[in-house]
């Protein structure tokens, strides 16, 4: 994730790692004012606000997320920018073997459409 504060870039926001047999949970807590654009995913997975308001820019149009809220899908091919109006706590649940924290983003996500398509063998 990368977050823009004001004129700053902060390149990492503070994640809790949640494993089970065949699945994490990415908790990730959100300051308030910040603006932050996810990665693409390459699976499917759920996601639940527990805490805060949030903007967000989906594949549906623009949504605002007051917590709590119930577990939500998110597809394939994901890419969500938000703006948290209130410090908010978002959790995303996948389904993976992985159990080595510092690989998910490898694991979880592509770096580009252009990739996801190479991937999927979707069209754009």
């Amino acid at each position: 994730m990368v977050a823009a504060i004001g004129a700053g870039i902060v390149d990492d926001l503070p994640l809790r790692h949640t494993f089970i047999t065949g699945g994490y949970a990415r908790e990730m807590t959100i300051p308030a004012g910040v603006l932050i654009i996810g990665h693409i995913h390459k699976d499917e997975s759920f996601s639940v606000v527990t805490k805060g308001h949030i903007t967000v820019l989906t594949e549906h149009g623009v949504c605002d997320i007051h917590a709590p809220t119930t577990v939500f899908a998110s597809p394939a091919g994901t890419k969500r920018i938000g703006y948290a109006h209130t410090e908010t706590v978002w959790t995303t649940i996948h389904v993976t073997d992985e159990t080595d924290p510092d690989r998910m983003i490898e694991v979880l996500t592509v770096p580009s459409y252009e990739e996801w398509v190479k991937l999927k063998g979707a069209v754009l």
